[in-house]
């Protein structure tokens, strides 16, 4: 079994020629070798030389509004 990154890191820029609202989509396929499985990984996503700040998980924000209700649930009692 391989390590994962066995193909190293590929460094990419891509400049948009237009202004517009784009959808940005990633995939991978693994057309030759069935013996290992395929992967993508990010590191240093930037629009502009920024970084993009962290997205958070849907899950959080359910357990923060469940966490909330709890609490709230209790004082009225």
């Amino acid at each position: 079994m391989w390590p994962c990154g066995v193909t190293d890191w590929i460094g990419a820029s891509y400049a948009i020629a237009t202004s517009g609202s784009y959808y940005l989509e990633f995939g991978v396929m693994n057309w030759y070798d069935a013996s290992a499985d395929s992967g993508l990984a990010f590191d240093a996503i930037a629009l502009d030389g920024a970084p993009l700040p962290p997205v958070p998980e849907p899950a959080t924000w359910s357990l923060l509004a469940g966490g909330f209700g709890v609490l709230l649930g209790r004082r009225r009692r």
